[in-house]
């Protein structure tokens, strides 16, 4: 039996995390960090350790919540500096793959998109976004001493949740008023 509806992740240089969310809203959310923080100076030996430890993590915590069929991944930030951009591809890539093979679909989600869904925008500094979906979520009774990173990941699973037609948390619809 499916626990939830979705895992998603949040991969980047300073961590990750991951949010397993339910198929109905009101439902429990589970989320974990993992992977610690890699500095751009690290030796290889040392990214590669990092890269098995995430994909360790990350299947664990995607078994831990049932197996679910689809996983939501964000998207690299290709404005990232080459290394820095390298790094969160290789760590991307290594998770990406150890999903597909256990048959897994993952969906890259973008940031700005998941964030539009859940706040009804998405642009804005790192952050400010960051903080606007923190608030967002905790408003909706998420749970308020999370990691930023989890938030993401929860904000990225949203934005999948929408895709795929089951309920999601999103923003009340902005009203605008015609000029008079």
């Amino acid at each position: 039996m499916r626990r939830f509806a979705l895992v998603a992740y949040d991969l980047s240089l300073r961590g990750a995390a991951a949010a397993a969310l339910p198929f109905r809203l009101g439902g429990r959310i589970e989320t974990c960090r993992f992977g610690g923080d890699l500095s751009l100076g690290s030796s290889e030996a040392q990214r590669l350790e990092r890269l098995s430890l995430l994909e360790t993590e990350a299947l664990k915590f995607w078994r831990r919540a049932g197996r679910p069929r689809v996983v939501a991944i964000e998207q690299y930030a290709f404005s990232s500096s080459g290394a820095h951009a390298h790094a969160i591809g290789e760590a991307g890539g290594v998770v990406k793959l150890a999903l597909h093979r256990e048959g897994v679909r993952v969906v890259p989600v973008w940031a700005s998109a998941a964030r539009k869904t859940l706040t009804g925008f998405g642009g804005g500094s790192s952050a400010v976004a960051k903080t606007a979906v923190r608030k967002a979520l905790i408003a909706f009774g998420v749970r308020d001493d999370l990691s930023f990173d989890e938030y993401d990941a929860i904000c990225t699973g949203n934005w999948l949740l929408a895709e795929e037609g089951w309920e999601f948390l999103a923003s009340p619809p902005v009203v605008k008023r015609k000029r008079t």
